[in-house]
């Protein structure tokens, strides 16, 4: 589901948010980083576009939400 806080946003309601437990799904992690080409890191974020390109991503400190957004709004079919 929506996470609570993004319900406003129209841009975050449109996305298919998911959530992976790297701890308890490590083969699953390992497999996103394998498809994406984009290390695993945690935190991390991804934003990834219609077709599966990862058109942003960030971990550690620069996860941020308003980078996010900006991403969600400059990557096309992401919900602008």
């Amino acid at each position: 589901g929506l996470d609570p806080r993004c319900r406003g946003d129209s841009h975050a309601q449109r996305l298919k948010i998911v959530s992976v437990d790297v701890v308890n799904q490590r083969p699953l992690a390992r497999k996103i980083a394998e498809a994406t080409g984009v290390r695993h890191e945690s935190p991390q974020a991804l934003l990834i576009a219609p077709g599966g390109a990862v058109s942003w991503h960030a971990s550690h400190g620069d996860v941020d939400e308003d980078a996010l957004a900006k991403a969600v709004k400059t990557t096309p079919g992401s919900g602008r």
